[in-house]
């Protein structure tokens, strides 16, 4: 395995820490309460992506999509099928039209700004904890279908964090995942800055 259960299991308090504050950020702004859980975080190979989205997914997705560089480099994605997109548009902008009349730049426009936020919270947390510098590029939206994800992703990201992702606002429960592709020598640094940081909660520096 290329992670160790103990590198894993800091992962994912580190991503659920990033997904908790986006939650917060959100619920300021938008002021409705929403909450994000990650009850799901593997380490797969790039390979494999698509495999994963398509027995996740059968429609078509809505992706916000957003490239990091710096020591930690790649691009991490936030998907949602298209159906539910829509739904959560609807919800935020206390829209009662039909899904099929959302004008369509009011939905890319929405579905851009909310995951800009989730994504900054939760690739800021990771930078945070881990001390490490993370650039952003502006976040863009794309649909494709889930054959077609890696479609845009360098090859060289041989490996992916993808963490399924529960979307709960008001009475909808919305699936949707997280994927963070990771460049092969970025992934190498991120094992380190995780073994780092873990050395440092056992043994915090003196004061």
């Amino acid at each position: 395995m290329i992670i160790s259960e103990l590198q894993l299991d800091t992962l994912k308090e580190i991503i659920n820490i990033g997904v908790g504050r986006s939650s917060s950020s959100l619920n300021k702004i938008l002021d409705k309460r929403i909450l994000l859980e990650v009850p799901v975080i593997d380490v797969i190979d790039y390979k494999n992506v698509n495999s994963r989205i398509v027995n996740q997914n059968k429609s078509k997705l809505s992706i916000v999509k957003m490239q990091f560089k710096g020591e930690l480099s790649g691009i991490c994605e936030l998907v949602f099928s298209t159906e539910g997109a829509s739904k959560i548009v609807t919800i935020i902008l206390d829209d009662h039209t039909q899904k099929a009349e959302l004008d369509d730049q009011l939905k890319i426009n929405t579905l851009s700004e909310v995951g800009n936020m989730i994504l900054n919270a939760l690739m800021g947390t990771l930078g945070n904890l881990l001390k490490t510098r993370i650039g952003y590029n502006i976040p863009r939206y794309l649909e494709c279908m889930p054959n077609e994800i890696t479609n845009n992703v360098s090859p060289s990201s041989k490996y992916v964090i993808y963490a399924e992702t529960l979307f709960r606002i008001l009475n909808e429960d919305i699936a949707g995942s997280f994927i963070l592709f990771f460049e092969i020598e970025s992934f190498d640094s991120l094992l380190k800055l995780i073994t780092d940081y873990q050395k440092s909660i056992i043994n915090p520096p003196n004061q």
